[in-house]
């Protein structure tokens, strides 16, 4: 009995220290600094929200730490995206949007907002086209301010009401 707690205990040990060490790798890995991007002419600003948007986001790394990936899932800031929005209405080296909106969702307030964003930047005369493998109502009133709507041939549009 004696033996085989000391080898429980080794093997507890080494296994523990393996995922010590791929969380510290995780968190080193989202802890990157930010760059500054020079955006080339005729540019189109591609927007996912596959993982969200907040209004807040957090900077602690283990609030959105993915354990099966061991990598950050960090959701877009409702701020940035407004902010980056507003930007690119205004930089002549991006033309469009080109939005995919499959994956995690916003609530309708977040929706709302980024919605009449896209509306400004489309009042700057630049287009917008969105594509889904499945829009549900909420990102389909998110697209509907775009100038086409593409959707996954075999793809679903969950409307109800």
């Amino acid at each position: 009995m004696m033996f085989a707690s000391i080898v429980g205990l080794l093997v507890t040990s080494v296994l523990m220290l393996f995922i010590t060490i791929g969380v510290i790798v995780g968190l080193a890995n989202s802890q990157k600094e930010e760059k500054t991007f020079e955006v080339k002419e005729n540019s189109v600003l591609y927007l996912s929200f596959k993982n969200g948007v907040v209004d807040k986001g957090s900077d602690n790394p283990l609030e959105t730490f993915d354990f099966n990936t061991m990598k950050s899932k960090k959701q877009l800031d409702l701020k940035d995206v407004l902010d980056n929005l507003e930007k690119a209405a205004k930089d002549d080296n991006i033309k469009g949007i080109y939005m995919e909106l499959s994956g995690g969702g916003m609530n309708l307030a977040n929706m709302d907002e980024v919605r009449d964003a896209l509306i400004k930047f489309k009042e700057s005369g630049k287009f917008i086209y969105s594509y889904s493998e499945s829009y549900s109502q909420g990102s389909y009133y998110m697209c509907s301010v775009a100038d086409q709507v593409y959707m996954y041939p075999e793809g679903d549009l969950d409307f109800t009401g």
